[in-house]
């Protein structure tokens, strides 16, 4: 086989090992979300509120999924950081749209309109790239496309970190007003740090209890998971590891064998095309290039044919086995692994 088949051959092998990898990656990002998620709800039930809004914003980061949103405006309304439960709830409704069901958005509408009483709007100046950060979370970075949100009568630290130097402002504002912070270069301090250490929450204001959602006697707590549905409505459950590789599996390979098909047909039009002009076995060295041609493409058809076939058979062995367990009601965790040169891909784990 010559040079320029192995190449090709390691490329097409080498790409269905990134694709799976990658997978894998999005995989263990997920897991990682939920997690914090699982954590936060946890921790809002025990009254750590801080802890709980800390890791939903991890989680959020992570998984950008909308639903969110609500438990993180629950645990900064817990709190008593109105204006960054302002800002999520916000968001909340801006994201979800139609998808929030009609309870669950009358209720953050009323506490909208509560909130709105309670914190101030602050309108930052400063030069363009400046990070903002009041009394040690991070708000955004210049130009804003709104102001920034805070509680209204305590004081506030607003720290805005530049390139080159940073500004400190102890600041107030009331309910429902705004003010506006001007920060110029002559107030300009040498940079020591580029992010201020986070400060403790304040005791006050004090905590005021959100509204009960229509029909419940108490307030709301985070919804259990990210993944189901709004105000307790029924949705469909989410695929499982194995389902998803089941079906990343049969794509990939499907796709693989099509292109080895495709590649087989033009090495079998390339050869019939060079027997009809060398029918003595004898060809010109004008048509040396199509015998190349021809070699190369066979070999390419081989390996798609190789590598598709076991990773759409493998796929299909997935879907199998977690149609089984389900409907046995136990499985163990399984393993996809592509082994050395893509001679074949294998299974580890234990099905029941």
């Amino acid at each position: 086989m010559s040079t320029r088949c192995r190449v090709l051959i390691l490329t097409v092998l080498g790409a269905v090992v990134l694709w799976l990898g990658s997978s894998l990656a999005e995989e263990d990002k997920n897991k990682a979300a939920k997690d914090l998620f699982d954590s936060g709800v946890q921790m809002f039930q025990a009254g750590q509120y801080q802890v709980a809004a800390e890791s939903f914003r991890e989680a959020y980061k992570l998984r950008p999924s909308w639903k969110i949103l609500y438990n993180i405006g629950q645990a900064e309304t817990a709190l008593g950081r109105y204006g960054l439960a302002l800002e999520a709830f916000q968001q909340y409704l801006a994201q979800g749209k139609e998808e929030v069901t009609v309870d669950r958005k009358n209720y953050v509408i009323n506490e909208i309109k509560r909130l709105r009483e309670l914190v101030g709007d602050v309108d930052v100046q400063a030069p363009d790239g400046s990070v903002i950060y009041v009394d040690g979370v991070e708000r955004g970075t210049l130009p804003l496309i709104a102001a920034v949100l805070v509680e209204a009568g305590v004081e506030h630290e607003i720290i805005v970190v530049a390139s080159d130097g940073k500004w400190t402002r102890k600041f107030m504002v009331w309910g429902g007003k705004s003010v506006k912070l001007k920060f110029e270069d002559k107030d300009k301090k040498a940079l020591a740090v580029a992010t201020p250490a986070p400060v403790a929450p304040r005791a006050t204001p004090p905590v005021v209890p959100p509204i009960p959602s229509p029909g419940a006697g108490k307030p709301p707590i985070p919804i259990p998971s990210p993944r189901e549905g709004e105000g307790g409505e029924e949705s469909s459950p989410a695929l499982s590891a194995m389902t998803t590789w089941g079906w990343v599996g049969v794509g990939v390979g499907g796709a693989a064998l099509l292109g080895g098909a495709i590649t087989g047909g033009m090495a079998l039009s390339v050869a019939s095309d060079i027997k009809a002009k060398c029918p003595d076995g004898n060809c010109p060295d004008d048509k040396k290039g199509d015998v190349d041609k021809m070699d190369t493409l066979a070999a390419t058809s081989t390996a798609l044919l190789v590598v598709g076939g076991a990773v759409a058979a493998t796929g299909a062995v997935l879907l199998i086995l977690d149609a089984t367990s389900e409907s046995k009601g136990s499985t163990e965790a399984a393993s996809v692994q592509l082994a050395p040169l893509g001679a074949g891909l294998g299974l580890s784990g234990r099905f029941y």
